[in-house]
């Protein structure tokens, strides 16, 4: 698994400038999006890292919380692959940051990381794959499902007293590469001024191997016997709001279908 995730690092990044290419190229076809929101992450592995730095010093009186909390944004494109059959592609590209800081007195201690995504979205609606749509305005069935893979290039951070760490010279900034799959629901709420969807939207993400090297003993400070810096199956459980741009009040694949 670790050689998979290394391997496909510049997989990633072919991907990344295909994908801008398609869009900057075909975004007449496509409806733009941006959405934000919140995820909370839950791997007890990981926990048990910021666990070992609490303990270990009792004397604080801040202690530092596990890494839960993330905000992210996203901004993404959609096309509809099959009008009547409501199944669209929307591929996204987002980023997301969990932190989680302290101060006690004059110490201030700060870490977490950096993630940057490339997700392959499909959405589509249970029912329209057997029976079809006949007719959609441009919110289309109100409801929807999604799902679809996704590569996330992550970079963890520790900062101590406001000055990032350094090893041996050399800024702590390790870059890892992962695969992950992501599923949720979402729906369609509203028009805003006949040009703005507000989506509200409920996902979560499985990450199945996430390494970040050197991240527990950069954390506590000293080499740490029985950790590893390996973390399997990573969850983040996420809720958003999407705003979705529209050309007009009818997009050119919502136009009702006519049955012969």
């Amino acid at each position: 698994m670790r050689w998979f995730c290394k391997s496909y690092l510049t997989t990633l990044d072919c991907l990344a400038v295909l994908l801008l290419s398609c869009l900057i190229s075909f975004d007449g076809f496509s409806q733009l999006s941006i959405s934000g929101g919140y995820s909370y992450l839950r791997n007890n592995e990981l926990d048990k890292v910021i666990q070992l730095y609490n303990t270990s010093r009792p004397w604080q009186d801040d202690k530092l919380y596990p890494l839960t909390h993330t905000a992210e944004v996203t901004v993404g494109w959609n096309w509809c692959l099959h009008q009547k059959r409501q199944l669209h592609f929307m591929p996204q590209l987002g980023y997301g940051r969990t932190a989680s800081s302290i101060r006690n007195g004059e110490d201030k201690m700060s870490t977490g990381f950096h993630r940057g995504d490339l997700l392959l979205q499909f959405r589509f609606h249970p029912r329209a794959l057997i029976k079809g749509v006949q007719s959609s305005g441009p919110l289309g069935p109100r409801w929807f499902m999604t799902a679809g893979p996704g590569y996330s290039l992550i970079q963890p951070f520790v900062r101590k007293n406001g000055e990032p760490l350094y090893i041996d010279d050399e800024r702590y900034q390790p870059k890892s590469f992962t695969f992950f799959a992501s599923a949720g629901i979402g729906y369609h709420a509203f028009m805003l001024k006949k040009r703005f969807i507000l989506t509200p939207e409920l996902a979560f993400s499985w990450y199945p191997y996430i390494e970040l090297e050197d991240y527990t003993s950069s954390v506590n400070g000293h080499n740490v016997m029985g950790y590893n810096d390996s973390f399997e199956d990573v969850f983040l459980f996420q809720a958003k709001i999407r705003i979705s741009f529209i050309k007009e009040t009818v997009n050119w694949w919502d136009v009702p279908v006519r049955q012969n």
